[in-house]
């Protein structure tokens, strides 16, 4: 539980830090325009046009000069298919890609250990058919809603203040979601102990009835 918090948090610090910068891209300055290097006269003042198209745009040029990172993520931008196969969306640049991901992630994972718990399947399996059940779940768009909506709510908020707030109650809605996960799966754990041991109990009985049947 403690690494769920942990993980949470670092990802809310990304969303938090993210935000302001992408708050700040409504309203371009000279400030702006030395550390990018666009006009800002050609900013779009539309946040979605903003979040969805501009920023991604200019976040992908960027990142295809970098002489590191950049093969790679050309090589992801040429090759859209396994991305829209795996997380039901092409690879991009995007607050939205980003919370695909993060739900994609969250979903696998604590399917997998619900899996285990359940005793469906034990190990590597039980992973896999999580992260099998996230891709099928991706297929059918719920991620990406669920993820565009998001942001629409966090950016339909009046200053950057307000959105980190509701970007805050996705993440603590996510921390309450994977608690009651958690909860589940440790019953589930019990209930199957619970019947090993009413089997064991059960044996023993027939084991001794058979001995005191063998005395007589």
């Amino acid at each position: 539980m403690k690494s769920q918090v942990k993980t949470l948090i670092i990802l809310f610090f990304l969303i938090s830090i993210l935000l302001p910068l992408t708050h700040a891209e409504t309203t371009p300055g000279e400030a702006v325009k030395q550390q990018i290097g666009f006009n800002p006269e050609d900013t779009p003042t539309n946040p979605q046009d903003i979040r969805d198209k501009y920023l991604p745009q200019e976040w992908s040029e960027i990142l295809s000069k970098n002489k590191f990172i950049g093969p790679v993520h050309n090589t992801f931008v040429a090759n859209p298919l396994i991305f829209r196969i795996v997380f039901g969306d092409p690879y991009s640049l995007s607050l939205v890609f980003l919370i695909i991901i993060i739900l994609w992630v969250f979903i696998g994972v604590k399917s997998g250990q619900l899996f285990e718990a359940s005793g469906i399947l034990k190990g590597a399996p039980s992973i896999i058919a999580g992260f099998v059940f996230s891709i099928l779940l991706a297929q059918t768009t719920i991620i990406r809603n669920i993820s565009k909506i998001t942001l629409d709510l966090v950016f339909k908020a009046e200053n950057w203040a307000l959105q980190l707030i509701i970007a805050l109650l996705f993440f603590v809605v996510l921390f309450i979601i994977s608690y009651i996960m958690s909860i589940s799966e440790k019953a589930l754990k019990e209930r199957r102990k619970a019947k090993k041991e009413q089997k064991l109990d059960e044996k023993t009985e027939e084991i001794e009835a058979l001995e005191k049947g063998l005395k007589n």
